[in-house]
């Protein structure tokens, strides 16, 4: 995430994610799954912007980010349908923090989104790390990284690596980690290499709960995967190729049988030059593929818009320093 301030206002700009890898290890007993995932953050990005108040609400309001137009792709598309109520992570996030704190205070909230919903880009995690952080800095004036760590991980899977996926060290870098549990538990690797990609997202999305249950149900194998360890070897390297060859979801097969737009989508993808690989996010339903070029990226994100029934946006990954590289300047 990206932290300025405006006189007493605060803003916060936060990254969606794909996730570069993905195994599904087996359920828990409190019924969340185990995982193993590569996330890497990407700059498809929603904003939030914090005030405190005098009052006792948390005023929520959404509206397009600069570019977007919450535009509806079909009668079934539901992807800009953001609730200002509880049912919004970021509201529960802050109700998380002022019950950590005691605070009485309310809090204006304007949610900029372009993050689409229902897409597994892990938009409402990302939008409720950036409450807990937007909210304490302005409710307590300062950041305190354990506490945020821990109501994280108490409110959902994927919100800690917006937190803590950054590792500590040169100022600039892409937010990259490994992360177990149940996505909560995050290993930051170091990394500074821009890698391009398009996002494609069809008009239909994906229930997360649906997709786990079909997993369930399936007889997938586990054999032929090469794991984490093999993706990370290939970055390291700044092998695009072999790291577009290593992407592998294993809820792919029950989101493409869900939704069949998934299969589509990587079949086009797959006919198209200057495509490496490709692979389904999270649960779905955006597919993400490794592009050899920025310019290829933008031309074909271009195309597929005009073509299909789909939003289509060419990314990068997303660097900036950690959060506490951000704040230290703030006290500079």
């Amino acid at each position: 995430m990206l932290i300025t301030r405006e006189a007493t206002n605060w803003q916060v700009v936060v990254p969606s994610k794909v996730n570069l890898f993905l195994e599904v290890l087996g359920k828990r007993p409190d019924g969340y799954h185990d995982l193993d995932t590569v996330m890497l953050a990407i700059d498809l990005c929603d904003r939030l912007r914090m005030k405190a108040t005098q009052s006792t609400e948390l005023g929520l309001r959404v509206i397009p980010a600069p570019g977007n137009r919450f535009e509806k792709l079909s009668e079934e598309d539901n992807a800009w349908e953001i609730p200002c109520d509880r049912t919004n992570l970021v509201i529960r996030a802050l109700e998380a923090v002022r019950q950590r704190y005691g605070i009485k205070m309310g809090l204006d909230i304007e949610l900029a989104k372009g993050i689409p919903s229902q897409a597994g880009l892990g938009g409402g995690s990302a939008d409720a790390a950036g409450a807990i952080v937007g909210g304490m800095l302005a409710w307590l004036g300062e950041y305190r990284a354990v506490d945020a760590a821990e109501l994280a991980s108490g409110l959902g899977s994927d919100i800690n690596f917006f937190i803590q996926g950054r590792s500590a060290g040169a100022s600039q870098g892409n937010w990259l980690a490994r992360c177990t549990g149940r996505g909560e538990q995050v290993v930051p690797v170091p990394s500074d290499w821009s890698i391009d990609f398009v996002v494609v997202h069809p008009s239909l999305g994906c229930s997360t709960q649906s997709i786990f249950r079909r997993l369930a149900e399936s007889n997938t194998t586990r054999s032929g995967v090469l794991g984490a360890d093999a993706m990370f070897q290939s970055m390291e390297l700044k092998d695009r190729p072999t790291m577009a060859k290593e992407l592998f979801n294993r809820l792919s097969g029950p989101a493409a049988a869900e939704n069949p737009w998934i299969d589509r989508i990587r079949k086009i993808l797959a006919e198209e030059p200057g495509v490496l690989g490709s692979c389904v996010s999270g649960s779905g339903s955006a597919v993400f593929a490794v592009v050899e070029t920025a310019e290829r990226a933008k031309l074909l994100a271009d195309r597929l818009k005009n073509q299909y029934p789909v939003r289509a946006y060419a990314v990068r990954s997303w660097q900036s320093p950690s959060i506490g590289q951000q704040l230290s300047t703030f006290n500079a």
